[in-house]
């Protein structure tokens, strides 16, 4: 019976993470997730540890996050990126200007900048109306 448990489970399991497509393009998280978009540097390490350490406050953010160079992406994305995802983002945005983006979940460009301020971008975050209402609707539960 526990093999016959194990079996259905495994067999779930790989049918969802097939069904699972990887994502192409930022657009596809709007409405769903805001968006930091940090260009590749040397300080890769630091931020991925940053982002790490504040995991409870990205989470409650409803924040996906991406390290990009041209050939690799780092994320805290469950469902992984394609091989198109770098290109879409470097034809969408001009990273090398503003190696830092925060992106709304109406997709629009919410904050520019040169250096990686996690606290800052939180800052930014819990300013928006959108925000402020998922604060309000927390705190009444």
């Amino acid at each position: 019976m526990r093999f016959l448990i194990l079996l259905v489970v495994m067999l779930t399991t790989t049918s969802y993470a097939s069904e699972v497509e990887k994502l192409n393009d930022i657009n596809e998280l709007r409405w769903k997730n805001r968006v930091i978009l940090l260009l590749s540097t040397e300080d890769d390490k630091r931020n991925k540890a940053l982002l790490s350490e504040f995991d409870e406050a990205v989470i409650d953010r409803d924040l996906v996050w991406f390290i990009v160079n041209d050939k690799q992406v780092f994320s805290n994305y469950a469902g992984g990126v394609s091989e198109q995802f770098t290109t879409n983002i470097n034809k969408a945005f001009s990273l090398e200007e503003y190696p830092v983006l925060l992106i709304g979940k109406d997709g629009g460009i919410k904050n520019k900048a040169q250096k990686f301020e996690l606290e800052l971008l939180f800052s930014s975050i819990d300013r928006m109306p959108m925000r402020q209402q998922e604060m309000l609707q927390k705190n009444e539960k």
